[in-house]
């Protein structure tokens, strides 16, 4: 499990999704020039909750416009860890 970081660690789902959201918005495809959610690379972001200890885990569909842009991943991934870590 991830844990979230004490700003997202009450908000409500729709919140979290709602900065997730604008953080990618910062991730310009070097390709085209426009951002990955404006492009609709990213698919889904889903905030799941243990019913037991209460733990998030946040996981991000997303694709790619080259095939196996480990940049792209790398910057996703770098950008969610503000909220998750």
């Amino acid at each position: 499990m991830i844990s979230p970081h004490k700003e997202i660690a009450g908000a409500a789902d729709q919140e979290v999704r709602r900065k997730v959201t604008s953080r990618l918005r910062d991730i310009i495809d070097p390709e085209i020039g426009v951002n990955i959610v404006d492009l609709g690379l990213v698919y889904d972001i889903v905030i799941e909750t243990d019913i037991h200890s209460q733990e998030r885990k946040l996981t991000v569909s997303y694709s790619t416009t080259t095939p196996g842009c480990s940049a792209l991943a790398t910057d996703c991934r770098t950008r969610c860890s503000m909220y998750f870590w």
